[in-house]
């Protein structure tokens, strides 16, 4: 029973000095996690630093984009008004236009008539060339007859010519 005793304590012993070096273990194990996140920690820490930076230089940004905005929505006001200008020159513009419409109307009226009265023109002119061609054939004639007539005067001018020679030298010789 003895044996039995010592065996129990040895079992005893060594799950006592078992636990002990869980324990030592798992302080170790701690000990290395609580480095490990210790470093997370400071990395975070140092990443802070450069995010608080940009978070600044983020509001700055932030701060001109709603200055630029509110001058955007000025400027939107300003153009509203000039459309609402240039909408009520459209309706002045329109109007015009339609007046300018009726006008045209009126001006293709007048200009159907005018084309009426240059048809009759055309008619007249035409009709004049007609008569045109009578007359130059007349004067075509009258030129021709106006030669034979000039060729009869100029017979009878050799012929006086002629006869004034003769009497010349008559009366020469009777007044001599």
């Amino acid at each position: 029973m003895e044996a039995l005793t010592w065996t129990a304590i040895g079992l005893l012993g060594a799950a006592v000095l078992g636990s002990f070096g869980a324990f030592f273990y798992l302080g170790t194990r701690i000990d290395a996690l609580a480095d490990q996140v210790t470093g997370r920690i400071d990395s975070l820490f140092e990443q802070i630093g450069p995010m608080q930076r940009t978070m600044g230089s983020l509001d700055a940004r932030m701060t001109r984009l709603q200055e630029i905005m509110g001058g955007l929505q000025d400027s939107l006001g300003s153009l509203q008004g000039t459309v609402g200008g240039l909408q009520d020159s459209l309706g002045s513009l329109q109007g015009t236009v339609g007046g300018l419409q009726d006008s045209l109307g009126s001006l293709q009226g007048t200009v159907g008539a005018l084309d009426g009265r240059m048809g009759a023109v055309e008619e007249a002119v035409g009709s004049l060339g007609t008569r045109l061609v009578a007359v130059e054939e007349a004067v075509g004639s009258l030129g021709t007859r106006l030669v034979a007539v000039e060729q009869r005067l100029g017979a009878v001018d050799r012929r006086l010519d002629a006869l004034a020679s003769k009497l010349d030298e008559h009366v020469r010789r009777h007044a001599s």
